[in-house]
């Protein structure tokens, strides 16, 4: 099974891990503002897939940006702890 795994990194990165059934592994480092993201490793036919290194950057971003506005509606609208 092919896993896809984000990590948050503080409050303006994020690292993107791609694992395939055989093993082969790509990672990602980016800032939110970065321009490219930085290949953090793995196997060379994965980093030399620029369409791979692209979709996953973009997942990444995507993925960002939902944590980014779920936790601004949270500070906006907190969870009440008040029963009525």
């Amino acid at each position: 099974m092919t896993t896809l795994t984000y990590t948050p990194i503080g409050n303006k990165a994020f690292s993107v891990r791609l694992e395939s059934p055989y093993g082969h592994v790509l990672r990602l480092k980016s800032g939110v503002a970065d321009t490219a993201p930085e290949t953090g490793g793995g196997d060379a036919e994965l980093i030399e897939n620029p369409t791979l290194v692209e979709l996953m950057w973009a997942y990444g971003k995507n993925e960002f940006r939902s944590r980014e506005k779920k936790t601004e509606a949270h500070a906006v609208h907190p969870k009440r702890t008040d029963s009525m």
